[in-house]
């Protein structure tokens, strides 16, 4: 970090948050005598006469500096103490930009801007959240008004902290008020990587690093998504984008233009949850009873899918809510009740959503309705780890196959034209994931998919008045249905093309 710095020994530098001063003892190393430093510990503080015991945001900040370095605190708002939620409370920059949905962070990198004279560089260490999240984007508008990006360093998951796993970004800030900005340089990491001090010596030098990616980006602008990717890349995604445009009419003479999402062709839900995964499911060898057979599903869990199709269901314990007494219960299905006993203590202690719960009884049948209805439907896992692979396993499932609570249903809505095998092949494509990698809730290398991230997945309806058009949805679900019975994936190149036809 401190390599990443233009300025020399006489430049006179902050560190708002100084800790144990592992940053003020190098830049003692590197000659620089004009460093203020802030800490609210007294022990640490004490260490070094240039830190004030202090709190550098209740600070009156007269200096302006060359540099300000360090490792802010990130603490969410909740789980901040009083003192600190009261000290925000009366701050003028906070009430101006933030809310209590923010991180302590943000105040601190604001205000170190602030406190930066023109020209002057802010080098930080953080998390990478505030990069994408929705509560920042007050934050991210401030950086693009008040300067530009000469460096980033995307760290995803690399182990940096002991002890914590973080998604790590460090970044150089230059405040400038020149309309003409320079370019950024971003090293982006795709997996863990060992970062020895070899590795970060080539990274500052921008030569070549095992699961490291290299971009020269523009400069972000205000009001707009920050998007880490090379340019050919932003250009796919919004051709994709335009692609996904159709006209809206509002019941009058008008027309609008939107970009159809997911939202508009699909109901989606996260699965139910049992509150003991372990104690409902059934092995395969025990002969149900009729009743067992009426009263238990198949599940499939995040672990059961692939790309395309779903492999081997799970059997699963799903009494009726109208048995609650155990003696029922134990006479009605006597293997489940069996099943049952050995964890029933903990069953008994699980979270039951503010319900009494017998023990046999799933905690939270959310979306049932939409899960008993007919139809096939489309599953994938809630959160999937992208670090390794490529793509997403959004897996095709029939009627009659639930998912549980580390699963999200896709089920197409009625009166969409468009089959379920087209919507499938579509999300399969390698363009959409790159549009969750960039657009998509991604932390560090896990991709989250609850409700909102699916719904607002860009989606390219079919224009049914073509016939080219119609051509190609019928290839891709004749293909794409092939496909998923053969369990082979010698289809996936030719319905790539023909959906990179339509996304063009």
């Amino acid at each position: 970090m401190l390599s990443l710095s233009k300025t020399d020994k006489n430049a006179i530098v902050l560190e708002p948050s100084a800790g144990e001063g592992v940053f003020i003892e190098l830049l003692k190393r590197k000659g620089c005598a004009r460093i203020d430093g802030y800490e609210i510990d007294p022990e640490l503080a004490a260490q070094h006469e240039c830190v004030k015991c202090a709190s550098f945001i209740g600070a009156e900040i007269a200096t302006r500096y060359d540099l300000v370095i360090g490792n802010p605190p990130y603490v969410r708002w909740k789980n901040l103490g009083a003192r600190f939620k009261d000290e925000l409370a009366a701050n003028a920059l906070w009430n101006k930009y933030f809310n209590s949905l923010c991180d302590y962070s943000y105040i601190f990198m604001l205000k170190s801007v602030e406190a930066l004279k023109d020209g002057g560089e802010l080098i930080f260490i953080c998390p990478e959240y505030w990069t994408n999240t929705t509560n920042a984007q007050s934050l991210r508008d401030y950086f693009c008004e008040h300067g530009y990006f000469s460096d980033f360093y995307i760290f995803n998951e690399s182990s940096i902290f002991k002890g914590a796993t973080v998604s790590t970004v460090v970044f150089r800030f230059v405040k400038s008020q020149d309309p003409v900005k320079p370019t950024m340089h971003v090293a982006k990491f795709s997996r863990k990587a060992n970062l020895s001090g070899d590795v970060l010596k080539r990274l500052l030098e921008h030569t070549p690093v095992d699961g490291v990616e290299y971009m020269e980006l523009s400069q972000f602008r205000k009001e707009e998504r920050w998007v880490f990717a090379p340019k050919v890349e932003q250009d796919a995604l919004e051709r994709l984008m335009a692609a996904c445009v159709v006209d809206v009419f509002d019941g009058g003479l008008f027309r609008r233009k939107k970009m159809c999402t997911v939202h508009d062709v699909c109901e989606i839900a996260n699965g139910m949850v049992s509150g003991l995964d372990r104690a409902f499911q059934i092995p395969d060898n025990i002969d149900l009873t009729p009743d067992e057979k009426r009263d238990s599903i198949l599940v499939y869990k995040a672990k059961d899918l692939t790309r395309y199709w779903a492999l081997r269901p799970t059997r699963y314990v799903y009494v009726p809510e109208n048995v609650t007494h155990e003696s029922d219960f134990k006479r009605i299905y006597p293997h489940f009740h069996a099943l049952m006993q050995p964890n029933k203590d903990a069953l008994m202690a699980r979270y039951s959503y503010g319900k009494e719960l017998p023990y046999w009884q799933w905690c939270f049948k959310r979306s049932e309705k939409l899960f008993s209805g007919k139809g096939k439907r489309i599953f994938v896992p809630c959160k999937e780890r992208i670090s390794a692979k490529s793509y997403v396993r959004f897996a095709l499932a029939d009627e009659g196959f639930y998912p549980t609570q580390d699963v999200t249903g896709i089920f197409k809505k009625a009166g969409v034209r468009e089959s379920i095998e087209y919507i499938l092949a579509y999300l399969n494509h390698p363009l959409i994931f790159k549009w969750i990698r960039n657009y998509g809730i991604v932390k560090g290398n896990i991709v989250e998919f609850s409700e909102k991230p699916l719904s607002s997945i860009p989606f390219r309806k079919i224009k049914w008045d073509s016939r080219r058009e119609t051509e190609l949805h019928d290839k891709i679900a004749k293909l794409t249905a092939a496909m998923i019975v053969e369990r082979k994936m010698a289809n996936a190149a030719t319905i790539n093309s023909y959906l990179g036809e339509l996304m063009a």
